[in-house]
């Protein structure tokens, strides 16, 4: 069996489902890297979720912690979904949480950088 990019899936018996049942053809990308299909990096899936936890664990970790903690769930059952399907490797998911990490990152670089030019009231 192979992928979508025309790569050997591994052994594990994961198969790519939108390349397996692609009707219009659509989901087959050329292979980039000898083979690799970098279509899928990273991960918007994982990377959605975990944005979306993170705002609402920024929303609820003062009021409810526990509840706070639980809001992580979500994007962690998406890391499994998206691995276990066979639509992402785990690279993916490294990239997508490096860049939600990198762009947490900026924004707090430029808020810090917006108190510092605003003038004290």
């Amino acid at each position: 069996m192979r992928g979508a990019a025309g790569a050997p899936l591994p052994p594990a018996g994961i198969v790519d489902v939108v390349a397996e049942h692609d009707l219009f053809g659509t989901a087959a990308s050329p292979d980039v890297a000898g083979g690799a299909n970098l279509t899928a990096m990273p991960s918007l899936h994982v990377g959605w979720s975990a944005l979306a936890a993170y705002a609402a664990w920024l929303a609820l970790r003062r009021g409810r912690p526990r509840l706070a903690l639980l809001v992580w769930l979500f994007p962690l059952l998406m890391v499994g979904v998206v691995i276990t399907t066979g639509n992402h490797f785990v690279l993916d998911v490294v990239g997508s949480a490096l860049l939600l990490l990198a762009s947490i990152g900026a924004a707090a670089a430029v808020e810090a950088a917006g108190r510092r030019l605003r003038p004290e009231r």
